[in-house]
């Protein structure tokens, strides 16, 4: 028995590995194809710093100075100018940043690693069900044809005996999304929101935060908002106000960066300009080093994007879930979230099992029709499944929406099981 359970095991991960490489193959090269001329822009901005580096280092310049004037399209008078030197070692310097074809292959190459890496995990944790399903589906279609399901029938083994392999390691390969939502993915979360335009710039673009509330009322904005720094680098504003609205002080610096031990964004150069009683009088401003407050990198970043709280560890949606500066309903789309980390993994062993139905058969048939009919009612249950957990639902809790998939598809695929003649 033993022998035999390695057996389908092997095949069976054999072929869930071949379909979930065919999947991202499909996903990049499609998505490839559409966007190659930014990665061939972005590798060759990458090899062009690599030769930046190597002549400001050459010439004794500063190299992301010299890399600021030569994005802005500075003449070459004005370069000269800031950098001390003369016009005629600007041109050489502008020739000599020019990047080759082999380093700008390798800069290519680099960036397609690099932007496509976390989205595989991605599309691994979304659609490990699905695959799961299909690679039995292949397995026992294989062993139908082979007649070797026949044999093992008639040495007396039980269809639910041959089918337990699969259902305990589709389960483990369901399980491994939890570990890669709760710490590979997070780690990524900056490179997977970042777009095209972020990958030809070689470095995330700046937000703009226009008065961004926090939970006391009070309001933040700055003009260049560095998500993956987290931090102000040209200048923040903050409005303190009172319970009715009236601005009480009025904080600016020229940078800021968040200190989450204290909880807060320390200011560089910051002063406090206090509202006086009387419109007459003129108070001096004081100097300010720090703001507490609980508007977060990580929450400015959930307003901008709402895709970012799927990226984050469940550590992470647990403290943001009781952050005053997120609306109720935020809140309640972050529980949803969490428990949906569990819900999925059980829907994922669930679809699985609406499927053995089709395949677990004592004589042999048409696989074909088997197959299309199993791929309705798993592709059904699953899609349906991944909808309610998008969506949510306006009349039950967060928990209770997270977890209706599985209430709904649990006796079904009981039903379907108990159809098996063994």
């Amino acid at each position: 028995m033993k022998t035999l359970s390695l057996y389908i095991i092997k095949n069976f991960l054999v072929n869930f590995v071949i379909l979930l490489s065919v999947l991202m193959l499909l996903f990049i090269l499609v998505d490839l194809t559409i966007n190659m001329d930014d990665f061939v822009k972005a590798g060759g901005n990458w090899a062009k710093m690599q030769n930046v580096t190597s002549v400001a280092s050459e010439y004794n310049v500063s190299g992301e100075l010299l890399t600021e004037l030569l994005d802005d399209g500075a003449s070459n008078p004005l370069i000269a100018s800031e950098l001390d030197l003369n016009v005629n070692q600007v041109s050489q310097i502008k020739h000599a940043i020019q990047p080759g074809s082999f380093m700008s292959f390798i800069g290519v190459m680099y960036y397609i690693i690099d932007y496509y890496t976390p989205i595989m995990l991605l599309i691994y944790i979304f659609f490990s069900g699905l695959i799961v399903t299909a690679a039995m589906g292949f397995t026992f279609s294989a062993m139908i044809r082979a007649r070797e399901l026949t044999a093992i029938i008639a040495s007396g083994i039980s269809l639910y005996r041959i089918a337990m392999p699969i259902v305990l390691v589709g389960g483990v390969l369901s399980i491994i999304n939890l570990p890669l939502q709760e710490y590979a993915i997070p780690a990524m979360a900056e490179r997977i929101t970042r777009d095209k335009l972020d990958l030809k710039r070689n470095k995330t673009r700046d937000i703009p935060i226009v008065f961004a509330r926090d939970g006391e009322g009070n309001l933040i904005s700055g003009a260049n908002f560095l998500k993956d720094e987290e931090q102000f680098d040209k200048g923040i504003s903050i409005l303190v106000r009172d319970d009715s609205g009236l601005t009480l002080q009025q904080i600016r610096a020229s940078q800021a960066s968040w200190d989450d031990n204290r909880g807060g964004w320390k200011l560089v150069q910051g002063v406090a300009f206090v509202t006086p009683d009387n419109p007459m009088e003129i108070s001096p401003p004081e100097a300010i080093d720090f703001f507490k407050t609980d508007l977060s990198p990580t929450v400015l970043k959930l307003r901008q994007t709402s895709f970012y709280r799927n990226l984050l560890s469940i550590g992470n949606l647990q403290s943001m879930r009781s952050n005053p500066a997120l609306s109720g309903n935020a809140a309640e789309g972050i529980t949803r979230i969490i428990w949906s980390r569990f819900s999925l993994v059980i829907l994922n062993v669930i679809v699985l099992v609406i499927g053995l139905p089709y395949f677990l058969t004592r004589i042999p048939g048409n696989m074909l029709k088997q197959g299309l009919k199993a791929a309705g009612a798993c592709v059904g249950a699953w899609a349906g499944g991944i909808l309610v957990l998008q969506a949510g639902s306006s009349y039950l809790g967060p928990a209770s929406a997270a977890w209706l998939p599985v209430i709904i598809n649990l006796p079904i695929s009981a039903y379907l099981l108990h159809t098996i003649k063994s």
